[in-house]
């Protein structure tokens, strides 16, 4: 062998090179990845420190890799255009992704009161004079308070009907957005018995509380309708229930034992 390699070789130490071109972007594209922005749970009244989720999507994917500055995920907090704040770092595709993934904005302690923040970003076919068209940016929002107010918004149990032998059971869903909250479900007959208490501590945004379908003493319940409350309270940082957060709901399900 005299030694040279064409196009697309392998010498004798396993080395492969490969000629790589520009490719041309596909026509009709011509808009920014879409950005979706929430606190965790949609609360819109939040902790100074909260984390601010940012949901990204592109047919192309998300530029997150050499690239110039104005095509980071960017965040501007109350349109403070000097003190922006890349986060390209927090960004994660999503599993067995390349167009979808989240970045995250953790607020700087920020005083109480009304705030917004713009988010930008761009996919991987920002770059030339048609870079600009590759961009986009989304706005949030919310308001700044030492302790959020603390409410239910919904609260289900699933499945409903539910069976209560053979297996049976289900899931209370609580949906208490803006703080880390412990919960507790007592559950009723029609008559006001009380059957069975279920707790869960710690959760943020949603809790989802698993039940057997069975009374406090293990026995599976008649069939019929039952009642429930919920009772949600702000977590202190040592774990403990808030005495002075407290908020609760009210629903119902049918047991079938066919």
């Amino acid at each position: 062998m005299d030694g040279r390699q064409g196009a697309g070789e392998t010498d004798g130490a396993g080395s492969l090179r490969v000629n790589v071109t520009p490719g041309v972007p596909p026509a009709g594209d011509d808009e920014g990845p879409r950005i979706t922005l929430a606190f965790v749970g949609g609360s819109t009244s939040v902790r100074p420190d909260a984390v601010l989720q940012i949901s990204l999507f592109d047919p192309h994917g998300i530029m997150t890799t050499g690239h110039a500055p104005q095509n980071s995920i960017v965040v501007t907090v109350d349109d403070n255009t000097t003190s922006r704040t890349d986060v390209t770092a927090t960004f994660r595709y999503a599993a067995d992704s390349y167009q979808s993934g989240n970045a995250s904005f953790q607020l700087p302690n920020m005083a109480q009161g009304a705030h917004r923040i713009k988010v930008s970003a761009a996919d991987n076919l920002a770059s030339g004079l048609t870079a600009v068209q590759h961009r986009s940016a989304a706005t949030i929002e919310f308001q700044v308070v030492s302790t959020p107010t603390l409410r239910i918004t919904r609260t289900f149990l699933f499945p409903n009907p539910v069976r209560s032998r053979g297996g049976g059971g289900g899931v209370f869903v609580v949906d208490a957005p803006g703080d880390s909250i412990n919960v507790l479900i007592r559950v009723y007959t029609v008559a006001g018995k009380l059957v069975r208490v279920l707790n869960q501590l710690g959760g943020i945004g949603q809790a989802q509380v698993a039940w057997d379908g069975r009374d406090a003493e293990g026995d599976p319940l008649a069939q019929g309708t039952y009642l429930y409350k919920v009772y949600v309270g702000g977590r202190e940082a040592d774990g403990r229930t808030s005495p002075r957060r407290i908020a609760t709901a009210e629903g119902r399900f049918i047991v079938l034992n066919r």
